[in-house]
């Protein structure tokens, strides 16, 4: 499968997804493919602090963080995007990743807002600089593919490796062949065989 194709033909992280918003998603989103967010229990993991650490007030501002999530992943699954955008966009705001990943898929492909790659790239690099593996994943494919973006392998294999780094499986086969070929790293096929293996244990190859 080529790098170019895998922006188009894949799904990742299906975690909380039916098979239904799977086949959804796979009409394309652009630049980001049918990139499949995490449910919101990533949200809490991603703000790192446990419920047991937080006061009562920031505990029930972490609940309805998660609610006013999920209300906005599901209106994005049935293609609701004005509701999406008006929940997602202030979330963004705040700086929350996984927000920002929506608003940028929003943007890319034009759903419910004009699109405006400048937007978009600029919310895939604050979530992926957040530590969201998808959006590193994106935008180490917009600078292997130079698309919305000079192309720049270097910086390619530096977020495909973060991405890789969290176990993103697309990510690790992504690197995989950066290192075969020698685009953005150096040529090393034992590094190859090694991130195409932990691809492969995931189910893709």
């Amino acid at each position: 499968m080529s790098v170019r194709k895998s922006m188009t033909a894949i799904a990742i992280a299906l975690a909380g997804w039916t098979a239904a918003s799977v086949a959804t998603a796979q009409r394309g989103f652009g630049m980001a493919g049918p990139l499949l967010a995490p449910s919101a229990s990533s949200l809490a993991s991603l703000e790192g602090q446990t419920m047991r650490d937080l006061s009562e007030s920031q505990a029930r501002e972490r609940r309805q963080r998660l609610v006013d999530y999920e209300v906005a992943r599901t209106a994005f699954e049935h293609d609701d995007y004005a509701t999406a955008r008006r929940l997602f966009q202030p979330m963004a705001e705040s700086g929350s990743p996984l927000a920002q990943f929506f608003m940028g898929v929003m943007m890319d492909k034009a759903l419910g807002v004009a699109r405006d790659e400048t937007v978009a790239m600029k919310w895939f690099r604050q979530s992926a600089e957040s530590g969201l593996p998808q959006a590193q994943y994106v935008l180490g494919l917009a600078y292997l593919n130079g698309q919305d973006t000079k192309a720049d392998p270097k910086q390619a294999a530096r977020w495909l490796r973060k991405a890789a780094e969290q176990g993103l499986p697309h990510a690790e086969l992504t690197l995989a062949t950066l290192y075969d070929s020698g685009r953005g790293v150096p040529e090393d096929p034992k590094a190859a065989a090694r991130w195409r293996a932990k691809a492969a244990a995931k189910g893709v190859y």
